[in-house]
């Protein structure tokens, strides 16, 4: 029996860099973004990563899909 898998919806997550701990090391957080269409171009849903991430105060790390 053959499977198909058919994704219907896709998240977009992004890591911050929020700052430092008590030893120095970096503090990351990170923010989702659902309901992505999973046709979009994976350029387009970077874009679109790069626009969110200008509207937060910390600064990227990181963006998966």
């Amino acid at each position: 029996m053959v499977v198909d898998a058919i994704p219907v919806t896709s998240v977009i997550v992004a890591r911050f860099a929020v700052g430092l701990d008590g030893e120095g090391n970096p503090v990351f957080r990170t923010r989702r973004w659902s309901n992505v269409k999973p046709e979009a171009a994976d350029q387009a849903v970077y874009d679109a990563a790069l626009a969110l991430a200008g509207l937060q105060v910390h600064s990227l790390n990181a963006v998966q899909r």
